[in-house]
């Protein structure tokens, strides 16, 4: 197998573990919703809206210093994410942290 199909290859199971992590999310199940954004992540590390979607999960479980740091990852990767900013400035605040949204 070639490079680019390799590439291709994570490039889909990442795709398919966001697309679960999204399903499960909906459907409440946000530990499981974690877990297939997390390997996303692994698969594809440069992905701001997997990084987004795994802060959101870590949200919806009160893990507030994890989903911040999500956040911050997703604002670094796609600085003009403007639901990412505001997700890490309302859980910085959350943990009494006030301090401007990462750049």
């Amino acid at each position: 197998m070639g490079r680019a199909s390799e590439t291709r290859k994570q490039w889909d199971e990442a795709a398919a573990h966001k697309n679960l992590g999204v399903v499960l999310a909906l459907l409440g199940r946000f530990p499981e919703s974690e877990d297939q954004f997390a390997q996303a992540s692994q698969l594809q590390p440069a992905s701001a809206s997997i990084h987004f979607n795994l802060g959101n999960a870590l949200l919806r479980q009160n893990k507030l210093q994890a989903a911040a740091t999500q956040y911050s990852v997703a604002v670094r990767l796609q600085p003009v994410n403007l639901q990412a900013q505001t997700n890490v400035a309302l859980v910085l605040n959350r943990l009494g942290q006030n301090q401007p949204a990462p750049k």
